[in-house]
């Protein structure tokens, strides 16, 4: 199976700054769901071990953490940074549902594809199968309202030389091209004249064929396709008249060849020589066209016209004056160097209710706007983005680009799901949904059921992949952490990068050495490689952003650095306490194996279970704060102490001793081993992989750097592996070379 536009059909498999632990396998329910949101432990029940955790963290790399200034002077960590990481941990140790995972739909466009081709053109033309209408805003509620159809199709492209001869008020920052030469404009009008009077000519003569053309059509439609102009550019790149007809001439001989070897019926050559000689004609066109320098300070508009179509359905005329004439729109996005055409749209359709848009399409249509990035006529960029913007800066896009009657966008209504869902966007090149979307990957948790990472850590109803009716408080607070007044700072740019679930070739277990998709292409459903993070590095990298970076100060990120030495150029740690609340013993052992995992090797019960696992363990590692693609954040987590508040209502208990305390790793096995029991030992560390997530704690050593991409030498990795590849994005080549496929297990990545 090839789905990517990748002709070679050959992948390079390639590291990257992050990889992913699998998500559990399908397992004992039981155990992944301890409680009902009924059973849940009540935060005053009695019995209950509550106390404080006391743990060490050892910065082994600065730190690009957010410090907070404490009354009185002096800094400190907020508790959340450490909580986060630890909520993780105990997700995957205990085999909860993935949360926090922005499950928006995802969109994509990719003319190379033949699912998105068939999704847009739904076996018709875009002009056809391409709706277009009018967003509006009522309230916090979006609507659309479509636009009136011309004639058979739903709107009409219009060739810029013809929309300016026209004088229909296309001003010069509306236009696509630099139009100073006037004798451009003319040669291409004097090309249309003789193209109209050849398609007069090939079309009665069609008819008067018949079945005998009917037979041949397929073959000869598809002959011209692949002589498409934009597959034969080196053609219009010729600057001299006489070499660029000698190269014409010779590719019509060509085409007019392939064309008679379909029928040797002299009425059909006719036919052929007429099609062949309009080809040519055309070409002209678009060499004139090709060889037009864009226009730099082209922006995005949306401009009220009247015109009128001719018996044909085409249109005759077009211009800012009203008589004899419909009331309609002239429209172009961007100005993209192969587009030569804009936009004629008709008026809304009268007394059409307009339809309700679901916050579903809204977010995904935002989510992909996060992602848009100008290339060219930087000059307009804020314009242009607010352009685009039209959920988000409604009221502002209306004022700049709008009119009364909404915002132009196109659409499409399709089904995935067995739901109806619209496509939308401000080009009829729209981004469409996948047909497998995270949602129908991830599966929907259980409403009545609550995993060990919600019973620690809490759920809200009804919020982020929350699926709970009630509301539960956190046991578990993490308590701020001081940073030494002998701590020493920096500060460094960063070129950050946010890796989205769309790029399939890297977030898809592939199907042997062949990505897989989220299209339905007739394979099994595709599986997710699991919960993404970053690797762990030796040091630091030196370099923190891409060579030669244009616009650097939108590009980077600036962040303080909390040194890993301080100002005496020592090492140094920083103390941490996490309060509990009300746990049971093996959610207690589950939270310390979510601050160190190293505490499996004094595991007293399930030592020879274990064995396999704590013989791989060498450092382990967490990251904490930010830019951990660049090595940044590397610390590591030790528990020195559990101090328990004494349940007893004696004396002693109350007032001489209330808490008691232990001390030392290795008298920690009790709660450990509680929590093992609990999942059923040595078939729940298979379940959560636990093998991945103890790699994922090791540093990172790639088996070939040739092939391993950082975001600071992206841009010249793929000018090195993929010489074809344009734009944003991974290469359309590249595919991940994760440790954790099995076809891939066979390279070591880790220094062990």
């Amino acid at each position: 199976m090839n789905h990517q536009s990748n002709k070679s059909g050959r992948f390079t498999p390639i590291t990257l700054p992050y990889d992913f632990i699998p998500f559990a396998e399908s397992g004992n329910e039981a155990c992944r769901y301890p409680y009902t949101t009924e059973s849940v432990p009540k935060h005053n029940d009695i019995g209950l071990l509550s106390g404080q955790i006391r743990y060490r963290i050892t910065p082994c790399s600065d730190l690009a953490i957010e410090a907070r200034s404490k009354l009185g002077g002096g800094y400190f960590i907020s508790g959340s940074q450490i909580r986060g990481k630890v909520r993780a941990n105990v997700g995957i140790l205990s085999a909860s549902d993935p949360k926090f995972i922005d499950r928006s739909p995802m969109l994509y466009r990719d003319f190379t594809q033949n699912s998105y081709r068939d999704k847009i053109l739904t076996n018709s033309t875009l002009e056809r199968s391409v709706q277009t209408g009018f967003l509006r805003k009522k309230g916090d509620k979006f609507y659309l309202f479509p636009a009136k159809d011309l004639g058979d199709k739903k709107f009409i492209m219009l060739k810029e030389h013809w929309v300016i001869q026209q004088n229909a008020g296309l001003r010069y920052n509306q236009q696509l091209f630099r139009w100073h030469d006037g004798n451009a404009l003319k040669d291409i009008q004097a090309r249309e004249d003789e193209i109209q009077k050849l398609t007069g000519a090939i079309s009665a003569m069609k008819e008067q064929l018949g079945g005998k053309y009917d037979k041949v059509k397929g073959q000869v439609e598809e002959i011209f396709l692949k002589y498409g102009f934009t597959k034969r550019t080196e053609i219009f790149k010729e600057k001299a008249e006489a070499a660029f007809m000698e190269k014409l001439e010779a590719v019509m001989k060509e085409i007019k060849g392939k064309l008679e070897k379909q029928a040797s019926d002299p009425e059909l050559r006719k036919l052929f020589d007429l099609m062949v000689e309009r080809w040519g004609k055309k070409a002209h066109i678009h060499r004139i066209y090709f060889n037009q320098k864009t226009n730099t300070h082209y922006t995005p508009y949306q401009q009220n016209v009247y015109f009128r179509l001719n018996a044909y359905g085409g249109v005759e005329h077009v211009s800012v004056s009203s008589q004899n004439a419909e009331k309609g729109y002239l429209y172009n996005s961007t100005n993209a160097r192969t587009k030569r055409s804009h936009y004629l749209i008709g008026a809304p359709k009268p007394d059409h209710p307009g339809f309700e848009l679901k916050q579903a399409t809204i977010d995904g249509y935002n989510r992909n706007f996060k992602k848009f990035r100008i290339t060219e006529n930087k000059s307009n960029e804020e314009d242009i983005k607010l352009f685009y913007n039209i959920f988000s800066e409604y009221e502002r896009c209306l004022d700049k680009f709008g009119s009364v009657d909404g915002l132009v966008v196109f659409y499409q209504t399709m089904e995935a799901n067995g739901e109806q869902q619209i496509a939308i966007g401000r080009t009829p090149y729209f981004k469409v949904p996948y047909r497998y979307q995270l949602n129908d990957l991830l599966g929907t948790p259980p409403a009545d059921k609550v995993d060990y990472e919600d019973a620690l850590f809490g759920f809200a109803p009804e919020g982020t992949n929350q699926t709970k009716e009630a509301a539960y408080k956190s046991r578990v607070r993490f308590e701020p952490i001081d940073i030494r007044e002998d701590s020493d700072w920096d500060c460094a740019d960063f070129f950050l990068q946010t890796p989205q679930a769309s790029a399939e070739r890297m977030y898809l277990k592939p199907n042997g050495r062949q990505p897989d998709t989220y299209e339905d292409l007739g394979q099994p459903k595709p599986k997710l490689n699991g919960y993404k993070y970053y690797h762990v590095l030796e040091k630091p990298l030196e370099k923190t952003e891409p060579a030669n970076l244009k616009n650097r100060h939108s590009m980077l990120s600036q962040r303080v650095l909390l040194k890993k030495l301080n100002k005496a150029g020592r090492p140094y740690t920083l103390s941490g306490t996490v309060s509990f609340t009300n746990l049971r013993p093996e959610e207690l052992g589950l939270l310390l194996l979510g601050l160190d995992i190293k505490l499996l090797k004094h595991s007293r019960s399930f030592k020879e279970e274990l064995k396999p696992y704590c013989s791989q363990m060498g450092q382990v590692y967490e990251l904490v704060g930010g830019a951990k693609p660049y090595g940044y954040g590397k610390v590591e987590i030790d528990v020195d102490s559990i101090t328990f508040e004494k349940q007893g209502a004696d004396f002693d208990s109350l007032i001489l001793s209330p808490e008691e305390t232990v001390e030392g790793q290795e008298n920690f096995h009790s709660y450990v081993d509680a929590f093992i029991a609990r999942m059923k030992a040595a078939a729940h560390f298979q379940q959560v992989n636990l093998d991945a997530y103890i790699r994922s704690k090791m540093e990172f050593v790639p088996n070939n750097p040739k092939f391993h991409i950082n975001w600071s030498n992206m841009q010249e990795k793929m000018k090195e592996l993929d010489k074809r590849s344009k734009g944003g994005g991974y290469p359309k080549s590249w595919m991940l070379n994760s440790i954790n496929h099995p076809e891939f297990r066979k390279y070591r990545f880790l220094k062990i």
